[in-house]
């Protein structure tokens, strides 16, 4: 039987990786896939299975249990919060690796090129940003989005993807995830910081990012109400941040609503 629960800190692990898993698919062939690469470096993966169903939950842990002990760096916790952000919230109080990274359960990482960056992190480093590629499922060309020391801040801004960057476990702080089920991840990294933070840039790809699912929540039709809660959430933050943190949320905050003008009218379009 895989063991529920990982408790304390466990510095075998270079990496812990929190993977939300929502009700919205069946398919979890990535997911897998994942699991199968992380076990391989021996990551810890903790799997928080957010409003499953019964089918889905045991296909999940079916998987993870067929495979055990060798998949004893894996850890899953039940939550009904049907919100990723809460989940991520929740799995965070759970990794106990030096480093933390977050993935979509419907994504692919590439962990061979994670664990080599590992090695080479100095110690001033709070965060990693890597290279990612982006796959539209409904238009099949990709392209791949590359950062430098010069350009990431504007860089993270256009394309936030969190998941592509390496977290310092013990120089997170206070950092949470977003209420809202929309763009809680720049709220993580207003919390984190992250403009004002030492960060090592990588070229290396350490993520595959999957657009054009229907049963993404970009698609779902109350998003305009969670992009709103978002930016208010986010106002919210700027009174005990130092003048370059405000500058990034306030930035963030533009960004949210030309998302939500563009989402306004797309819906209006389609209407």
């Amino acid at each position: 039987m895989v063991p529920k629960e990982t408790k304390g800190h466990n510095p075998t692990f270079d990496l812990s990786v929190v993977i939300p898993i929502g009700g919205v698919s069946n398919d979890y062939s990535k997911l897998e896939l994942n699991i199968l690469a992380a076990s391989e470096f021996h990551f810890q993966v903790v799997l928080v299975l957010d409003g499953l169903l019964h089918s889905q939950r045991e296909q999940i842990v079916n998987f993870v249990e067929s495979s055990y002990p060798e998949f004893k760096n894996v850890s899953f916790y039940e939550t009904n919060f049907q919100n990723p952000g809460a989940a991520r919230n929740f799995g965070l109080n759970h990794a106990s690796g030096k480093f933390i990274t977050f993935w979509d359960s419907d994504d692919l990482a590439n962990c061979s090129k994670i664990a080599e960056s590992l090695t080479r992190i100095p110690e001033k480093i709070d965060a990693v940003i890597g290279a990612f590629q982006q796959i539209d499922l409904e238009d099949s060309p990709s392209t791949i989005f590359r950062t430098n020391r010069w350009s990431w801040r504007v860089d993270l801004l256009v394309n936030p993807g969190f998941w592509r960057i390496l977290y310092r476990r013990d120089r997170l702080g206070s950092a949470q995830f977003g209420k809202s089920r929309m763009g809680e991840d720049q709220v993580f990294l207003a919390r984190f910081g992250i403009w004002n933070r030492k960060v090592a840039i990588s070229d290396e790809i350490f993520y595959t990012y999957f657009v054009g699912n229907p049963n993404q929540l970009t698609r779902a039709r109350n998003r305009f109400k969670e992009l709103r809660a978002t930016i208010h959430e986010l106002k919210t933050l700027d009174k005990n941040q130092n003048f370059v943190n405000v500058m990034f949320i306030y930035f963030l905050v533009i960004r949210l609503r030309v998302s939500l003008f563009k989402a306004k009218v797309f819906r209006e379009d389609n209407d």
